[in-house]
């Protein structure tokens, strides 16, 4: 008995020596993020790498900002993500408790004579848990598989922020440019007014023609006001996502959207591609994994009713000596033989093998239409470009013409410099809507992939 208690303290003692690692796998998360993203990554815990990372973000701030750099900030500083970053170190704290012994449990007696001649009576028990023992590397399979899901689920989030910081600056680069245009289109409005104003005092201009001016003056001042308050709103949205605030939020972007790329990303096997390589798909099938062990070690479970606790007793006698002897505390699964959590284990994996067929069906329906809607808006870019905007800038030139010599009225070429601007308009939108749902694209795939 005493090798038995002996075993269970050393036991005990070794196990108890683990320690939680400082890293919590956040290298792994590094290095697949580096190799879809093509960024760093940092984890803010109170280093002396904090204040060099604070000195990178201000740098990038201060430069022109890029669509790698703002995803490089948001990276770095949102605090979101610094905040599920600690997701993995929960889940590595989770797996090293996972692989320490209950501590064993002391307990002592003492009885008192209710006669002056008697001698007092000591009782002393130790007790282990067996069942910890026994089951301990069930339960750290359990929590490892369950520390690897962490890592892909933190993964995701990461590469989820770099899509939607990417779409959010081609977003607010694209209101910038709309706005600038529609500034354009009422400065030109304005000085046609005063033009016109001075034509009609001049009795050479009707009083409706002057009207038709100025309605149209006022119509695009409202216009270019819309347009401004989505440049503010849309700005703030990349602001947050960057982590941005106080001087940081002051940063400059390039005035207009970058031009289509002459080679369109390559679409084949797309859909095969994402289910290899999503990583929230990954972390959803080791979750099956994870809930189909955890089942299994409930079912072994089950049978020992809730712990088997050996251990060693000792008890004075009444005339001075010592007894000892081996304890034993075991629980009789006679009322509840675990049916009810083994019930509800195998209802949480059917659960999570659904979820898993669903997210399966909807990542591939997800990647068919990102990638039609690609396609379709680099052809719309293409007709702006190449037939709707020359075919607007045309009818303006055929009508100036008419108009100079009187063949047109000013509602007919009001209208037509109208239909050019909104087509001018329509293009940027066009040219944002490509870059969105690009960014949107290479995540549903799983970020990018070398050689593409």
């Amino acid at each position: 008995m005493k090798t038995l208690v002996l075993a269970i303290i050393l036991t005990g003692g070794i196990v108890g020596c683990a320690s939680v690692p400082a890293g919590a796998g956040f290298s792994d998360v590094q290095a697949l993020t580096q190799e879809r993203v093509g960024v760093r990554l940092h984890w803010i815990r109170g280093t002396p790498e904090d204040a060099e990372v604070d000195k990178k973000v201000r740098e990038l701030v201060a430069a022109p900002l890029t669509v790698d750099a703002a995803v490089q900030i948001a990276l770095l500083n949102n605090r979101a993500l610094q905040a599920t970053y600690e997701e993995l170190g929960i889940a590595q704290a989770d797996l090293v408790q996972a692989g320490l012994l209950k501590n064993p449990v002391f307990g002592g007696t003492v009885r008192f004579p209710t006669e002056s001649s008697g001698t007092a009576n000591f009782e002393f028990d130790l007790l282990g848990s067996f069942l910890e023992l026994l089951f301990l590397p069930a339960r750290k399979q359990v929590a490892a598989l369950e520390f690897e899901e962490a890592k892909l689920r933190v993964t995701h989030a990461v590469l989820r922020l770099a899509a939607e910081t990417r779409s959010a600056y081609f977003a607010a680069i694209a209101a910038r440019q709309v706005a600038d245009m529609r500034k354009l289109v009422a400065q030109s409005a304005e000085a046609s007014v005063e033009f016109s104003k001075r034509v009609h005092d001049a009795g050479n201009l009707s009083e409706l023609h002057m009207t038709l001016e100025r309605t149209s003056y006022e119509q695009a001042r409202v216009v270019w006001s819309r347009a401004e308050s989505a440049v503010v709103e849309l700005r703030e949205r990349l602001t947050r996502l960057m982590g941005l605030w106080g001087e940081g939020a002051n940063w400059k972007a390039p005035e207009r959207l970058p031009d289509v790329p002459a080679e369109e990303l390559p679409l084949d096997h797309a859909e095969r591609l994402a289910i290899s390589r999503r990583l929230d798909f990954k972390a959803s099938l080791r979750e099956v994994q994870v809930l189909a062990a955890g089942l299994g070690l409930t079912q072994r479970e089950r049978w020992f009713g809730g712990d088997v606790s050996p251990g060693a007793s000792a008890q004075r006698e009444t005339n001075g000596d010592w007894a000892m002897g081996p304890a034993l505390s075991i629980q009789i699964p006679i009322f509840d033989q675990g049916q009810a959590r083994v019930a509800r284990g195998e209802a949480l994996l059917r659960q999570q093998e659904h979820r898993l067929t669903a997210l399966a069906v909807d990542i591939r329906s997800q990647v068919r239409s990102l990638r039609d809607r690609l396609m379709r808006e680099r052809y719309q870019i293409e007709h702006y470009l190449k037939v709707i905007i020359p075919l607007r800038e045309r009818a303006v030139a055929l009508l100036q013409e008419r108009y100079n010599f009187m063949l047109a009225g000013t509602p007919e070429l009001l209208e037509a410099k109208s239909r050019e601007f909104d087509a001018y308009h329509q293009y940027i939108e066009a040219v944002r809507d490509y870059w969105v749902t690009r960014s949107e694209f290479i995540h549903a795939i799983g970020g990018e992939v070398s050689g593409k």
